[in-house]
């Protein structure tokens, strides 16, 4: 079992013996860039860069940026991450899928990329969030139900079912995502933090949080485009535990 700062501990996902450390968000994201990790141990089934689902996201979400057209206005260092990524997308295509979007719905014509179920990209999301909720609290709680924890974003097509929705019903379904989601950038967020001494890179990566009563909801943003929302029921020390920790009152984070 891995142990820290003196303590033994469990995976951050689910508490059983941890075998290895879970980089939260996959190092694969950073491509090019000298930065430390979030690190949080792991047991062999929730640590994600033993299975293709890394490395599928993380070219997806590359993959999005291109297909938006977005690349143009990305720093050259983030963009020359892209590109790299892009230059690997050959090896996610089973999972990876692009849809032709008409017009309609109020919204371009483009191509929206698909992750496909069998990816579990709800399940990848949760980890990250789980992962980011144990670098502040340094233990794992059983009363965090993360199979239970909401999951979606305005941007990307919810892959969570067993059917690609019907082409001509998406634009409308995007444009109805963004108009909800869009009240949501006045509310007081609290900005996360980052590794540590060497930060990621913002314009990647990062997050931030709210806490409300008996729940907290994280907003992660992909290459400062794609957004996903993580909520979950929570006691009130982990909130406490979450604002001291973004705050720089709960110590250094983990590193590798």
């Amino acid at each position: 079992m891995m142990t820290g700062r003196g303590k033994t501990r469990g995976c951050y996902y689910c508490g059983k013996p941890a075998t290895s450390r879970e980089h939260a968000p996959p190092k694969a994201l950073f491509r090019g860039f000298d930065c430390d990790s979030i690190t949080v141990p792991s047991c062999g089934a929730h640590n994600n860069k033993k299975d293709f689902r890394d490395q599928a996201i993380v070219i997806g979400l590359a993959v999005g940026v291109k297909e938006a057209g977005a690349r143009s206005s990305l720093p050259d260092r983030v963009r020359s991450c892209v590109e790299g990524l892009l230059e690997e997308a050959h090896r996610v295509k089973r999972a990876v899928t692009l849809l032709p979007i008409g017009h309609g719905g109020g919204l371009p014509s483009f191509r929206l990329p698909y992750i496909e179920p069998h990816v579990r990209l709800r399940e990848w999301a949760r980890q990250l969030t789980a992962a980011l909720v144990f670098d502040a609290t340094q233990q794992f709680d059983s009363h965090l139900d993360w199979a239970r924890a909401y999951v979606d974003s305005p941007h990307w097509v919810d892959a969570s079912g067993n059917a690609i929705p019907k082409l001509q019903d998406l634009a409308h379904l995007l444009k109805q995502k963004r108009t909800e989601y869009a009240g949501l950038q006045d509310l007081p967020w609290t900005m996360g933090w980052s590794a540590r001494p060497r930060p990621y890179p913002a314009e990647i990566y990062r997050f931030e949080f709210l806490c409300g009563e008996g729940a907290v909801v994280f907003r992660h943003t992909f290459f400062s485009s794609y957004v996903w929302y993580v909520g979950f029921d929570s006691p009130e020390t982990t909130a406490t535990r979450l604002l001291q920790k973004a705050t720089g009152l709960a110590g250094p984070g983990s590193r590798s």
